[in-house]
């Protein structure tokens, strides 16, 4: 037998050893007897149970149960005889669990093999080289038959990605870790599971690891965006995780068997870290006491208690770690701000300055000012971001301007306005709300959408959308543009957006006009100066199949009162004006076009 472990472990509680044979597959977990050690109700047990679990630090760890029992004693260091509790499982040639037996045994572990030394190993003429490969076969039929079963399996051996027992997505430290790591996940899952059913079929009271989504999730869907994150940049899952936590609860102890989301099986517990958990300490000292024909050392009711104690502190041990992490990412962001740095940060960096930003309670710094505009020109603003931004709650303290600036982007990119309503889901509010209506003629369609949404602790912001063309309008993109307004209306904090009637273009009388032609007196344009412009001069340049209307900018001024400078030009007309917002300036720019074609 033999362990595999990060670089820096001393605690090793865990051994393995595995067969194959004609009949398939026989698995051997060697856990660390530590209830042979550690007896209930006992000061190392006591104090254990206060620990709840080692904690882990960027420097080092507070073991539970103490460095000498944690480190030595109880530790399966190579070439030193060791007391065991062994779980031995046969599996059929396809990775089906057929038979668990459990037992009390004396080993000794032959390597400690780290997670980076497994592919160089598999590739060498090391004396367990035959073993490994048999290990790393058998791991991968698990992992595929968990996928297969509909489990939250993702792995990346290129870029270090595995998800956890939960499903989290979770980064190794390098890319050479992972199919060590993804060995031991694997038997010790399998490990966990055996011994849960185990327990269920000898009646036996443990501590049993339970997952449950919040709500009616779509497993398959859900599992398609994680593979589908991907192929995308590593930086972009930090959004999906975020997610993922959103729909999924937290794993949890208790005495009853609720089954396992993330792993999608029956029953799950946590049995193969005795050293670094007391819930697996608890579940050994009632494996024990059955093997032993001695009375159980908690009742049903007991374990309750000890499960909601552990329950408490596993989520005050979360809360406090993400204070920390919190709290150091938020004074790099502000390093940051000030060196005037937020041009090459990493999306989720950006997103990070952007929220201490938010939350200061006052206006955008010049850094933040700069660099917003040039992302949206470059459109290189994280989408999480454009959610942020427009969902933020600001006072008379400056942020209007990008916001604005914000909406008037999104009016070119429509498609993003339908992502950032959709992203809004992710900071508590609920879904946007669109009704689409389509009348007229199949050959010349005119649309009617409504957009709405409820703001939390709010009224409802509604904006409706009445557009009408021959042709080129179709739902998605009225759709679309229901969602520009409807952004618009949030951040003027407007409860109910005027009805816009974008454009009217009446049927040809003569269809064989050329596509450069002019509008003709068989064709009117029947314009409302109140309305949208843009959108007119759009809707416009498509019907006729013509060059749609461009705009250059440029700004002078100081940051925090800028002028903007807009230059239209649509057909042979060109028309120069000046705003306090590049919004205004392009709107005023598109009415004087629309003068100038009347």
């Amino acid at each position: 037998m033999f362990t595999i472990d990060d670089t820096h472990t001393r605690d090793m509680d865990d051994a393995i050893e595995v067969a194959f044979h004609p009949g398939g597959w026989t698995v051997q977990v060697a856990i660390s007897d530590v209830a042979r050690v550690v007896k209930p109700g006992g000061p190392d047990d006591l104090a254990a149970r206060q620990r709840g679990a080692t904690r882990y630090y960027a420097t080092g760890n507070s073991p539970m149960l103490g460095r000498n029992l944690a480190d030595w004693t109880l530790s399966l260091v190579p070439e030193r005889p060791r007391a065991v509790l062994v779980a031995e499982m046969q599996l059929d040639p396809q990775g089906q669990l057929l038979k668990t037996s459990l037992r009390t045994d004396r080993i000794t572990s032959s390597h400690k093999l780290r997670y980076d030394d497994i592919p160089k190993l598999l590739e060498s003429d090391h004396p367990l080289k035959q073993e490994l490969t048999g290990a790393r076969n058998l791991a991968m039929l698990l992992l595929n038959r968990r996928r297969a079963a509909g489990a939250m399996v993702v792995y990346d051996l290129n870029n270090g990605w595995v998800t956890t027992e939960e499903g989290s997505l979770k980064q190794l430290e390098s890319k050479e870790d992972t199919i060590g790591y993804i060995i031991i996940q694997e038997l010790m899952i399998l490990a966990n599971t055996a011994v849960a059913t185990y327990a269920i079929e000898n009646d036996i009271p443990v501590l049993f690891r339970n997952h449950e989504a919040k709500s009616a999730v779509d497993r398959q869907a859900l599992m398609g965006q994680i593979t589908q994150a991907m192929t995308t940049p590593i930086i972009d899952l930090g959004t999906l995780q975020h997610r993922t936590h959103l729909l999924l609860n937290r794993a949890y102890y208790r005495p009853v068997v609720l089954g396992h989301f993330g792993l999608n099986v029956p029953a799950y517990l946590h049995f193969t870290s005795p050293i670094r958990r007391y819930a697996d300490l608890v579940n050994h000292q009632q494996l024990q006491a059955f093997l032993k024909k001695q009375p159980r050392s908690y009742t049903q009711e007991g374990l309750e208690v000890v499960a909601a104690e552990l329950n408490t502190m596993a989520e005050k041990a979360r809360e406090e770690s993400s204070d920390f992490f919190k709290g150091r990412a938020e004074a790099k962001a502000r390093r940051q701000i000030d060196a005037r740095l937020l041009d090459g940060l990493i999306p989720k960096e950006f997103e990070r300055a952007l929220k201490v930003e938010l939350r200061s309670g006052q206006g955008p710094s010049d850094a933040m000012n700069e660099a917003w505009i040039r992302r949206l020109d470059q459109n290189t603003v994280p989408p999480i971001c454009l959610t942020l931004m427009l969902m933020h709650e600001s006072g008379p303290d400056g942020w209007e301007a990008l916001r604005e600036a914000t909406v008037e982007t999104l009016e070119e990119r429509t498609e993003d306005a339908v992502t950032v309503l959709a992203q809004a889901m992710n900071l508590g509010w609920e879904p946007a709300t669109f009704d689409v209506h389509q009348s007229g003629e199949p050959h010349a369609p005119s649309f009617r959408a409504n957009a709405a949404v409820v703001i939390p602790g709010e009224a409802s912001r509604t904006f409706y959308a009445h557009i009408h063309c021959k042709t080129g309008g179709t739902a998605k993109t009225v759709k679309q543009r229901a969602a520009v307004e409807l952004l618009r209306c949030i951040v003027s904090r407007v409860e109910e957006w005027p009805e816009v009637t974008e454009m009217v273009v009446e049927p040809k009388t003569s269809p064989a006009v050329a596509p450069q032609t002019p509008p003709s007196s068989s064709k009117k344009v029947v314009v409302d100066l109140n309305k949208n412009p843009v959108s007119m001069l759009m809707e416009l340049s498509q019907n006729e199949k013509v060059a749609p209307p461009e705009f250059g900018y440029s700004q002078t001024g100081p940051s925090h009162k800028p002028t903007f400078n807009c230059v239209a030009r649509y057909k042979h007309f060109c028309v120069e004006v000046t705003a306090a917002s590049k919004q205004e300036a392009k709107t005023l720019a598109a009415k004087a076009l629309v003068q100038k074609l009347i």
